[in-house]
């Protein structure tokens, strides 16, 4: 596989640089574990209790509920393999029913927006927040 862009004798990897940012809405959503209904949110996502747990919980929830992020992250092959990301810290998304106020009961809960990078080891020691 070669992540890059242009064609034909024009074409780059996108390894060539030192640091590579792929952003975008992904629309990456939880998987349904067996048994689960038709991917209902749990509790840990219709309440404020959100708000205040903490990044690395809410990471491993997302990881074994089937985070396709995550998943893609974790199977070590392609472009996904190589590329980081930072905690999510921000609560999910849902989709709403039409010109109602209320979400969709069966819709899995999403993590859209999301960012992932690549930097080159031998360029950057550390990055000042």
């Amino acid at each position: 596989w070669q992540l890059g862009f242009g064609t034909g004798r024009a074409r780059r990897n996108a390894l060539e640089h030192d640091l590579l940012l792929v952003t975008g809405d992904f629309n990456f959503r939880l998987g349904s574990p067996a048994g689960a209904g038709g991917g209902e949110a749990e509790p840990l996502l219709l309440h404020d209790s959100l708000a205040t747990t903490a990044c690395e919980d809410l990471a491993r929830w997302m990881e074994d509920r089937g985070d396709e992020g995550a998943v893609l992250q974790r199977a070590g092959r392609g472009p996904w393999a190589l590329l980081r990301e930072a905690p999510v810290a921000f609560p999910p998304t849902y989709k709403f029913q039409p010109g109602e106020d209320v979400r969709s009961p069966t819709a899995a809960p999403a993590w859209c927006d999301r960012a992932f990078w690549w930097v080159r080891p031998d360029c950057f020691a550390a990055a000042p927040r």
